[in-house]
Order: structure tokens, then sequence, then C-alpha cells
């Protein structure tokens, strides 16, 4: 009760361009499973969209990371993208270097956190569309370049 208190007293005097330092480590509090009642995460992701609609060069990356953070799920344990067919990797190997994606099951992702990162990112992207969606796109652009094959360009 503290902090809704404190919030309400100053946190809209405050300039948003304060919580910037910390936009990691408060995206990184972040869930979707709080009680309605919940001031702690009501506060926070106050914060959170208010910085990332005010600065969202700053904070919308943040937000897309933990938004994303459950794409690897997406692409095969072993193996590499080709275009938009998913291919085997020859070796298990990937650019000389042994392939270390792990299997879905070893890999943590805090479902909750990517679902509220995503119902975070829909209001932003319903008061800022022109920047939210090619922002999405570029992000899902380099996911999908970090799986492409590369060994068909590779000099040999």
């Amino acid at each position: 009760k503290n902090l809704h208190y404190v919030r309400q007293r100053d946190g809209l005097q405050l300039e948003s361009r304060k919580f910037l330092p910390l936009m990691y480590q408060l995206a990184a509090r972040m869930s979707e499973q709080g009680s309605p009642t919940d001031l702690f995460q009501d506060a926070l992701q106050e914060i959170i969209l208010r910085n990332t609609i005010e600065h969202p060069h700053h904070c919308l990356y943040v937000l897309l990371a933990l938004a994303n953070a459950s794409r690897d799920e997406d692409f095969p344990a072993t193996g590499h993208v080709t275009g938009n067919t998913r291919q085997p990797s020859r070796s298990g190997r990937q650019g000389g270097k042994k392939n270390l994606k792990l299997p879905s099951s070893e890999v943590n992702v805090d479902k909750d956190k990517v679902r509220a990162a995503r119902k975070l990112l829909d209001k932003v992207k319903q008061r800022r569309p022109e920047l939210v969606v090619p922002v999405e796109q570029l992000c899902s652009a380099f996911i999908d370049l970090a799986y492409h094959d590369v060994e068909s360009h590779r000099r040999t």
C-alpha cells in the first residue's frame, strides 16, 4: 500500500526518463498473474507502459525481448532455417561450432512474463502502432536471421 500511496502522490510528477536506466530490472519483475488488487504490478506496468510510450527507442526492445523469449521453441532443436523452410543440419553443427541449442525442456522461459510483456506491447501498439509494428517486424527478422542457414554462403 505504501507503493500505491507514493505512486499516487509522487509517481505522476516524476519524469519518466528517471526510470530509463531501470527498464531491464523493472521489466524482469513483470507478471501477469497478479491479483486484481495487486498494487505493485499495477504501478510497475503503468511505469513501463508510460516509459515505452514516451521513450519507445529505449524501452520497446526490452519489452520485445521478453515477449519473444519463447520464440526459440519455434525452431528445431537441431538444424537450421533455410528461407521459410526448416531443414535438418547436415552435420549437427553450424558454422563450424557445435549447435548449442538446448531442447525446449531445458530452456527456462517464464511464460507468465512473456504473456505480461505481450499484453503491455498490445497496449503500446494501440497508442503508437507506427512505432511498434516496424520494430516488431525487425526483431522477428533478427530472430529468423539467427537461425538462418549460412553453410551455403561459406567460402571453402
